[in-house]
């Protein structure tokens, strides 16, 4: 039935050419190579005239995986297909296809009013009414959508394990480095910002006898005062006579919490997990392994001379807080050098895919599982530990 049908749905566009003969793609023998020399043919023709010709290429992988029903049946419909035709085709609530006219299916077999359709999210079904947040915003279902809050949202970066890294503009990559690095600044060399009011400085404190990381050091410069984070212990370090103290410290379940009045708030699991956030007001004001916050994450890598580069061991040894500590120059693949723990680590992280985060399986599960795997691989004296700690971590970013 359906060869039928798409059949007379083909015969119908190509006698009321509604594609246009340029198409090569799904048309019957035509195919790319047909496309490349049409387009090479064309190509040579304006160059022989002696005119200059510009290229741009777009990537179209998984187009069809992922292009909007609703939009090509609202494409199709003013070429004389009919409804009922258009409504084999349609996922979507249409009155009419199944239902009685003014009612439309609700995805159970059922007929529904069309303003009790719910709205989709992560592929989860919301009633009308019903409410989700999306970072710090709250969405509420109405007539089939989604009407959320417009609030300016906190910038994120976390750390985490033995190098893993997560920018405030969601690039991931792994650097593993034995110095210290400044994570986060906001003196850049930009005008502004060139003394900056905050600098946030990590190491690595390996244990164990392949220099996997157990913990990290984390100093804070804020103003006249250095708080240092080492081994699950706070101190402060004060230069100068400011006795107003531009920062606030408290505990949250397993986090120490480090929250400034210039807008920047620190959570440290007294481990390998860090999460920073910085307020919209340092958009773009800032440097270091956590990006530039600049809502593109395709020049995050950019160092500490402020070019941009592809190579992460460039990048992250640009970072190096002393120029005489030694650059990394290799990443880590811990399942290379452990190959007899990788099984082992991978059925213990498997709880990520499992039903206990269902809900979170649309989400980020699939990258936070191979992070998780990766560290439990590398941890050769406390693997349990390790494991919990990031599986936490996890947790706690995807319920973000």
């Amino acid at each position: 039935m359906e060869q039928i049908i798409l059949s007379a749905i083909t015969r119908h566009i190509q006698d009321n050419k509604v594609i246009r003969p340029s198409q090569h793609g799904f048309m019957k023998g035509r195919s790319c190579l047909t496309n490349l020399v049409s387009f090479d043919d064309k190509m040579t023709h304006i160059v022989d005239e002696g005119k200059a010709v510009d290229v741009v290429y777009l990537d179209f992988n998984k187009a069809f995986d992922t292009v909007s029903h609703s939009i090509v049946l609202e494409k199709l419909a003013p070429h004389g297909l009919d409804r009922h035709t258009l409504c084999w085709y349609s996922t979507q609530c249409v009155s009419g296809c199944v239902c009685p006219a003014g009612l439309v299916l609700d995805g159970n077999g059922g007929c529904i009013l069309e303003d009790e359709c719910p709205c989709i999210h992560n592929e989860a079904m919301y009633q009308p009414g019903e409410k989700i947040n999306v970072d710090c915003n709250t969405c509420v279902c109405k007539n089939r959508k989604w009407e959320c809050t417009k609030d300016q949202c906190l910038g994120t970066c976390t750390v985490y394990g033995d190098g893993h890294y997560n920018t405030f503009d969601d690039k991931r990559f792994s650097f593993n480095g034995n110095c210290e690095y400044t994570l986060v600044q906001d003196h850049c060399g930009k005008s502004g910002t060139a003394n900056g009011t905050f600098r946030v400085i990590t190491e690595n404190i390996p244990c164990g006898n392949t220099g996997t990381t157990c913990s990290k050091s984390i100093k804070v410069f804020l103003e006249s005062y250095e708080l240092i984070l080492y081994e699950e212990h706070f101190s402060v370090v004060k230069r100068g006579q400011n006795d107003e103290v531009p920062y606030t410290v408290r505990y949250m379940g397993m986090y120490l919490v480090i929250e400034t009045t210039s807008g920047l708030i620190l959570m440290w699991d007294k481990k390998t997990s860090i999460f920073i956030k910085l307020s919209p007001d340092f958009k773009s004001q800032i440097c270091g392994l956590c990006g530039n916050y600049d809502g593109n994450g395709i020049n995050d890598f950019t160092t500490r001379s402020q070019s941009v580069v592809e190579n992460v061991l460039e990048f992250g040894n640009s970072w190096k807080v002393s120029s005489t500590c030694p650059d990394a120059y290799s990443i880590k693949d811990p399942c290379s050098t452990n190959p007899y723990r990788k099984s082992w680590s991978e059925k213990q992280c498997s709880i990520i895919n499992s039903n206990v985060f269902a809900a979170c399986h649309s989400q980020h599960a699939i990258a936070f599982m191979k992070g998780t795997a990766i560290n439990t691989v590398n941890s050769s004296t406390t693997p349990q530990m390790e494991l919990d700690g990031v599986s936490v971590q996890h947790v706690t970013s995807m319920e973000q």
